[in-house]
């Protein structure tokens, strides 16, 4: 048995461009550089990517960070099918 364990942690903090912070599940929408307006769901980030899904949760995307100009958390959104 080793006298000392050591592991690293690292922690990261995504936020908007209101600076509020996203959590996974948050509903947003992001601008990307071709001027298009996403509606979606936050997931993660994982390898340089911005991972999103469908309101619904059934098609994950991806989204490179450089490649979004503007993100805001949506509040009230019902999608359809929760009716």
């Amino acid at each position: 048995m080793a006298g000392i364990n050591i592991s690293e942690v690292k922690t990261v903090a995504v936020k908007d461009s209101d600076d509020l912070e996203i959590r996974p599940g948050d509903q947003i929408m992001i601008r990307n550089n071709r001027g298009e307006d996403i509606v979606c769901r936050f997931k993660e980030v994982a390898g340089g990517y911005f991972v999103t899904t469908t309101l619904d949760g059934e098609i994950e995307n991806k989204y490179r960070i450089g490649s979004i100009l503007k993100c805001q958390i949506l509040y009230g959104i019902t999608y359809r099918k929760d009716m």
